[in-house]
């Protein structure tokens, strides 16, 4: 990315995959935790952090898909974070192009977008289709982040309607399409 606008706050896909990383290790070792307890008829760690337990979790079954749910929706958490922070980057990278050099890739493009739509583009309509249009043998990842947007949707909106996805998004698929895409801008930002 060239230097100019810039994340207010640092928010790299490792980063979030670290963290996610950490989260999920505290998750698994609580689990353990608690289920030992029980197994032992130990109220030790259990009964200290049953404050943070619902009073129905009791046995080693309902510990077992109370941490299924939490995992779940931390697993859901990070896919945001990866999809939003990598929204960031695809609109900076845009901000970025149209103040850089006419030769870099997408600039006449963007400075275009940009006399119609300001700072505030599409980034389906406008941002992810000029790429599409400029990079055919990399349309598919962007038509993949397409489809995780419309999983961001779902999730920042609540989760309140039945998501038609057309594939189970993982943290890890997540990851993949991300990194990718971000992979992309960042080969193609050189001067062509």
């Amino acid at each position: 990315m060239h230097s100019g606008a810039q994340l207010k706050e640092d928010r790299g896909i490792e980063d979030i995959w670290n963290w996610f990383d950490d989260q999920l290790i505290a998750l698994l070792n609580y689990r353990y935790k608690i289920k030992s307890d029980i197994a032992n008829n130990n109220p030790g760690l259990h009964k200290k952090f049953n404050n943070f337990l619902p009073e129905t979790v009791q046995t080693i079954d309902e510990v077992d898909n109370y941490f299924d749910k939490s995992e779940r929706n931390l697993e859901h958490l990070v896919c945001l974070d990866l999809i939003t922070a990598t929204e960031a980057i695809i609109r900076l990278d845009y901000l970025n192009r149209r103040k850089g050099k006419r030769k870099i890739l997408l600039a006449k493009t963007f400075n275009e977008i940009y006399k119609k739509k300001g700072d505030r583009p599409s980034l389906k309509g406008d941002l992810i289709e000029a790429w599409q249009n400029t990079l055919s043998k990399e349309k598919r990842y962007f038509s993949d982040f397409k489809g995780l947007l419309i999983y961001r949707n779902w999730l920042a909106h609540g989760r309140y309607w039945n998501a038609m996805l057309g594939e189970t998004y993982t943290p890890e698929r997540t990851f993949k399409i991300v990194e990718k895409v971000r992979n992309i801008l960042q080969e193609n930002s050189q001067s062509t």
